[in-house]
């Protein structure tokens, strides 16, 4: 009987251990984890040249990554209308502290980002701008003014939110970029 035990165990151990064993990319903030990808995700990152770059993740091993690059471009068709293109770049293999940001991903809306308040700034500017015209008032009459002037700081709002919205997350400091190998992050990690 023991001698079946150990059989099977011999049997179901590389079976265990094979599955048990894949490598992590993780984005931390301070302790945090707030991105992973795996074999096989899109990832889209800043190289060390600030170049961005676009691919899927074929390997990622003890401190590197092996990427397909791709590009998305727009191209006429024979009918004369646009569409997506998708053109292979060819394979990168880089280490991880060769990976300068990545794009900010957290709490990205309308509201934080300015674009809600710079809309509604135009639009309202625009429109008042517009009924003045069509039924021959001055447009910059004291009514008008007040109006444009409230618009006009509903759009100040919007462009200081934007310009304080950060698209990309630039690692070191808080943010940092581990591989997790096996369950591990004794390695790969990117600091600087």
């Amino acid at each position: 009987m023991p001698m079946k035990k150990l059989l099977l165990f011999l049997l179901l151990a590389p079976a265990l251990h094979s599955t048990a064993q894949m490598d992590l990319l993780v984005l931390k903030n301070k302790n945090r984890t707030l991105q992973t990808w795996i074999k096989g995700s899109e990832i889209n990152f800043q190289f060390s040249s600030k170049q961005w770059i676009r691919g899927y993740i074929k390997d990622i091993r003890n401190d590197s990554l092996l990427v397909d690059m791709f590009t998305v471009r727009s191209v006429y068709t024979e009918l004369g209308v646009f569409r997506l293109d998708t053109g292979r770049m060819g394979m990168l293999k880089l280490h991880i502290k060769e990976i300068y940001a990545v794009p900010n991903r957290t709490h990205t809306n309308l509201f934080n980002s300015g674009a809600l308040f710079k809309i509604a700034g135009a639009s309202i500017i625009s429109a008042n701008i517009f009924n003045s015209l069509i039924r021959k008032e001055q447009v910059f009459s004291a009514r008008n003014l007040t109006t444009i002037g409230i618009a006009g700081g509903v759009f100040a709002i919007g462009t200081l939110l934007s310009s304080l919205h950060k698209t990309s997350v630039v690692l070191g400091g808080r943010y940092t970029l581990r591989i997790l190998s096996g369950g591990t992050d004794e390695q790969g990690t990117r600091n600087r």
